[in-house]
């Protein structure tokens, strides 16, 4: 069954949000190919750039086939350059919730760019998801990884809790930090 909405294409001022396609393959296996990338994330690091091909099919079919989440290729305006991913990585229309996650190839950090690309899933997330009206969006992050702290608490996300041994990832139990802003927090 085809999605029930087009894949939707976001713009900030620097940054457009799209679509994975199959020529971003070596951005997405530059930026999942990095240790400093996956280092807080489930994400195995990729050693080929066919995994990476592999990650990509599954983000559209998260969308077009399973209807479970967006994840967006992003790119520079100013050089075309594709230099991370944001995505709504999983809705509950029960709850009117949803989740939200980025990351950004290292040569594109302290620039403001995970900021703003999370600043404008959350815009859309408020204003456009067209699947239902979104009361609360949430984001974890592993305690100890600063950067993305930093980025929810800048957008006015609230930290919620501290979740010990919340999940297990590349055989180990990992601590999480759970945020959260309401549609009247905005």
């Amino acid at each position: 069954m085809p999605s029930p909405f087009p894949f939707p294409i976001l713009e900030t001022e620097r940054l457009i949000l799209r679509e994975w396609q199959d020529e971003d393959v070596n951005a997405l296996f530059k930026l999942f190919g990095s240790e400093e990338v996956v280092r807080y994330t489930p994400v195995v690091c990729h050693t080929d750039p066919e995994q990476s091909m592999q990650t990509m099919r599954r983000f559209r079919a998260r969308f077009h086939e399973k209807h479970e989440g967006i994840v967006w290729a992003v790119e520079r305006k100013d050089t075309r350059e594709v230099i991370g991913e944001a995505g709504i990585y999983e809705w509950s229309p029960q709850h009117f919730r949803l989740a939200i996650g980025y990351s950004l190839i290292p040569d594109h950090w302290g620039h403001g760019f995970a900021t703003e690309m999370a600043r404008e899933v959350v815009r859309y997330a408020f204003e456009d998801f067209p699947l239902f009206t979104v009361n609360r969006v949430e984001a974890q992050t592993d305690p100890v990884n600063q950067p993305s702290i930093h980025v929810l608490e800048k957008l006015g996300f609230t930290k919620e809790a501290y979740i010990r041994q919340g999940e297990f990832e590349k055989g180990r139990f990992v601590d999480l930090v759970l945020f959260s802003m309401l549609r009247a927090e905005r």
